[in-house]
């Protein structure tokens, strides 16, 4: 809206809307129906069609051998009920949720009524310019409903296979993106580079690899000439071709969300060095689920101890 104060506390009253429904959530199952019910079950017309992979292999397999090392990890963690979560993101609410149909529609009532206590809803005497406080354009995209692979935030999440992808379009746009910083251009408008700078950030977040890859572009920033222009040295390029690399990687294959999302460390040690070598120990969970040491020791070359200042 161009206001300063709007969007914490526009996002003050969707943060309450969230707790509410996570709170309610926690003491009861039950709620009456909502008038966007039917609304909030449409299907979207060009939903995503699940892609059958590995992890999805393993998970419906009932050979215990066949589970990947991520599914393995993932059960670790036990629940004693159906999970059922919901967060948000400025305006836009995120869902997860375990269940039957009948499940799902009870913890998605659990949003809906408690985003009418928190913004007023349509009353009789209202102008016919008022709308729901849940768009009910979108609820009737398709974008309310229940599945495992959905669109998020500009990526697409696959529950199923554990994965994250860039969208077709979002795809094309990183290429755009990069055709028009060919090798050939010396400098850029500053206002394009800063573009450039959010939108390669935005997706750096699914480009495993790519974290490492803004210092020097963003130090570009400090060599912008008398006509508000970045210049695009030698230096930048070369991370521009390994942007290059990552654009057709990741249209490739999906990202795994355990290559974004640290996991816990499969082993636990500790390690220590003298000026004659190094050595530790590792923990390892061995068959029977006890936990067995793993010992190990190296002798440091003589050309290191040699070298080796006190």
């Amino acid at each position: 809206m161009g206001w300063k104060e709007s969007p914490p506390n526009f996002s003050t009253s969707t943060e309450t809307v969230a707790d509410l429904a996570n709170e309610t959530i926690r003491v009861t199952n039950r709620l009456a129906p909502h008038r966007l019910d039917e609304a909030s079950e449409t299907r979207p017309k060009d939903e995503p069609k699940p892609i059958t992979t590995t992890l999805d292999t393993a998970a419906k397999s009932p050979d215990k051998h066949t589970a990947t090392p991520d599914s393995r990890r993932l059960n670790v963690q036990r629940h004693t009920r159906p999970t059922a979560y919901w967060d948000v993101y400025v305006d836009d609410f995120l869902g997860l949720c375990q269940g039957n149909k009948t499940r799902r529609q009870e913890v998605k009532r659990h949003l809906l009524h408690n985003l009418d206590k928190v913004f007023r809803t349509l009353e009789a005497l209202d102008t016919p310019h008022g709308q729901e406080p849940a768009s009910v354009k979108k609820l009737l995209k398709g974008d309310a409903c229940w599945t495992a692979r959905k669109v998020i935030l500009g990526w697409l999440v696959d529950t199923m296979a554990m994965t994250l992808e860039l969208p077709a379009h979002q795809i094309e746009r990183l290429h755009k993106i990069l055709l028009l910083l060919n090798p050939d251009r010396k400098r850029v408008a500053a206002k394009v580079w800063h573009q450039v700078m959010g939108e390669l950030r935005s997706m750096a977040a699914v480009l495993p690899g790519a974290r490492g890859l803004f210092s020097t572009m963003q130090e570009a920033f400090c060599y912008v000439d008398n006509h508000h222009r970045v210049k695009l040295n030698r230096s930048v390029h070369d991370f521009l071709a390994d942007f290059w690399w990552l654009a057709n990687d990741v249209a490739s294959r999906p990202t795994r969300i355990a290559e974004v999302i640290p996991a816990d460390p499969v082993t636990r040690g500790a390690c220590d060095a003298s000026g004659d070598g190094m050595g530790g120990v590792h923990f390892i969970s061995g068959h029977n689920g006890q936990l067995v040491p793993l010992l190990w020791r190296q002798r440091l070359p003589t050309r290191v101890t040699n070298d080796l200042v006190s």
